[in-house]
This record gives C-alpha cells, sequence and structure tokens, in this order.
C-alpha cells in the first residue's frame, strides 16, 4: 500500500511540486496500563505515534480510528480532541512541497496485538509513558497534549482583538465649536461618548441649545491646526460624525471635534 493516497497524487498530476495544504491527525493510543503505542517510520527511523492524512470528506476522529488498524491492526476508540497545530512547510526528497494542519486525538486500545501492519514503519511497540525514545519537538508536544489528562483541545495563538483608541469620555458634557459657511459648528461630547452634531448662524445659538438638555461645562472655540480624523482616533474621539452636513464641510466638522478634544482634556486638568 503506498503511504501517498490517491487523491494527493491526482492533484500532484494537476499541479506539481506546488505546496499543498493539508490536514493530518495523530493518534496517541495508550491501553490502561502505562503504555503508549508508537511505530518507527520507514523513511526517518524516527519512533512517532500513529498518524495519517486525513480523506476529502472525512471526519478527522474517524480517520484517526481508520489510521490505527491500517498502520498497526489495532482497534481503537478516539476519546478527545488533544491539541490542534499548524506545521511548517517543508519539501519532500521529490520536490514536492505540504504545510499541515495537525488534530492530535487521545485514544484508547481496544482489541488487537499490535504489528507492522503497512509500509510506513519498520517496527510498532507498546513504550512506557514515563520512558519514551526521543522525538522531536513538535512530535514531543503531541505526545504530552494526547497523554495529558486535560479536557480542553490545546491550541496555539489565541486570538487577540487588536486594541483600538479609548474612546473619549469626559465626565461631564463638554462642548467644541468652530466657525463655518452656514455661521458655526459644535459638537458635544458627554460621558457615554458619543458626539452629536449642532448647526447655527451664532455661536450663541447652538450653546444655548445644547445647554437646555446638556449643560456642557466648557465651550471650547477652535484655535489650532486642523486634525485628521485619525489624529483625533488618537486622541480617544472613536466616533466623530464622518460627514459634511448642511452648511459644514468635514474639515469644519473635524476642527469642531478638535475643540471637543481640547475641551475635554482641560476639563481633565482642572
Amino acid at each position: 500500500m503506498s503511504p501517498i493516497p490517491d487523491f494527493i497524487v491526482e492533484m500532484r498530476e494537476l499541479i506539481g511540486h506546488h505546496p499543498l495544504w493539508l490536514p493530518g491527525v495523530t493518534a496517541v493510543i495508550t491501553r490502561g496500563d502505562g503504555h503508549v503505542l508508537l511505530v518507527k517510520r520507514a523513511d526517518n527511523g524516527a519512533w512517532t505515534p500513529v498518524t495519517g492524512i486525513v480523506d476529502p470528506g472525512e471526519e478527522p476522529a474517524i480517520a484517526a480510528a481508520r489510521e490505527a488498524p491500517e498502520e498497526t491492526g489495532v482497534v481503537i476508540t478516539v476519546d478527545r480532541l488533544a491539541t490542534t497545530t499548524v506545521l511548517p512547510e517543508l519539501t519532500y526528497d521529490n520536490g514536492d512541497r505540504a504545510a499541515y494542519l495537525d488534530l492530535t486525538f487521545a485514544c484508547t486500545w481496544v482489541s488487537g496485538e499490535a504489528y507492522v501492519a503497512d509500509d510506513e514503519s519498520t517496527d510498532v511497540r507498546w513504550w512506557p509513558i514515563d520512558d519514551l525514545p526521543p522525538m522531536s519537538p513538535h512530535m514531543a508536544s503531541r505526545m504530552e497534549a494526547g497523554l495529558s489528562d486535560e479536557r480542553e483541545a490545546r491550541f496555539i495563538g489565541k486570538f487577540v482583538p487588536e486594541q483600538g483608541p479609548v474612546p473619549l469620555r469626559p465626565d461631564v458634557p463638554v462642548f467644541g465649536v468652530t466657525s463655518c459657511a452656514a455661521g458655526w459648528v459644535g459638537v458635544l461630547l458627554g460621558p457615554e461618548g458619543r458626539p452629536t452634531v449642532h448647526v447655527a448662524a451664532s455661536i450663541a445659538d447652538p450653546v444655548e441649545l445644547v445647554r437646555e438638555s446638556s449643560d456642557p461645562e466648557l465651550v471650547q472655540v477652535h484655535e489650532g491646526k486642523p486634525l485628521s480624523r485619525d489624529d483625533l482616533l488618537a486622541q480617544g474621539l472613536t466616533a466623530p460624525a464622518r460627514f459634511a452636513g448642511a452648511g459644514f464641510t468635514e474639515d469644519e466638522l473635524l476642527d469642531a471635534c478638535a475643540a471637543v478634544c481640547a475641551a475635554a482634556a482641560l476639563r481633565h486638568t482642572h
């Protein structure tokens, strides 16, 4: 029996040596007496647990259960997923390139005498768990996970969402204004961190309007240099209005947002 599955042979006829991304399984098989089943690989002489490639459409756990009798003649149960690992791309002697997603399962022997059942290995042996042969670091890691009594699967590189800028939330409402074609545009920001936009002909009008509902503690007129959206985000104004409305341009709105940031900064220094 060829160690290369037929579907891979067919794909190689189409793509040559180009890299393949393949799912694989590792079966860490124990039998309850402190021993684990290992095979001695024919290609490099290394001792490893049973491994194999998942066939198209095959469930990985079923693949692990299939590989055990195909390689060693024993019947097993597949008990739990122990770890998932992406292996570095490798190049075979014939030039074929491949990378593997390995799913390692903790398994238990059910029946059968272990023997060399195919040409992928030259020896099969039950090894004492506390006296294992040397293994590569990535194989030893799989073995350790499969032999552990953990219930949850291990995985590398847990996703941590990228932290964005901290939202600007002044402890009291602040109001920033700047002049615009229609008169004045202002942005009100309160402790909830959601800015609102107001436009009026005179500066007094938007101030009076927002005082009816929010009574901002500080009113700041924009006097600094123009700021970009990225500049505002860096200052913590994470939700500036991203539109130009009646009577004001986007740059004028950004200036009003900048005034809000300045007002919030002044508020925290008092």
